[in-house]
């Protein structure tokens, strides 16, 4: 995921989605941390560009700086994917994706 959206707004990206600095601070996920949850599962393609891979650390190592309010924060690498068809295995049990989000849910 993008949780550092200034990122974004210094791409060509911007160019179509406008952002200012004020729109990427306020909509950045990684400025509203801690969360509250007992659980997170931050997850990443292993294909992923370094910029996927470093906001993916980003968020992890913010998570546990904030104590995340005593949730247990796990990253996870999935073998061979990206951000384009890791989704495609979540709720399969036979996915590495799928196992850990329906573990993390107490479903497995």
């Amino acid at each position: 995921g993008v949780y550092d959206l200034d990122r974004v707004r210094l791409t060509y990206v911007n160019e179509a989605l406008g952002l200012t600095e004020a729109d990427a601070r306020r909509n950045s996920p990684i400025d509203f941390l801690p969360i509250r949850a007992d659980a997170v599962l931050v997850a990443r393609g292993e294909t992923e560009t370094g910029e996927y891979r470093r906001q993916h650390e980003l968020l992890v190592d913010g998570l546990r700086r904030a104590g995340a309010d005593g949730a247990t924060v796990r990253s996870l690498v999935c073998r061979g994917r990206n951000h384009f068809d890791l989704p495609l295995g979540l709720g399969d049990p036979r996915d590495e994706l799928g196992r850990a989000v329906l573990g993390t849910m107490g479903l497995a």
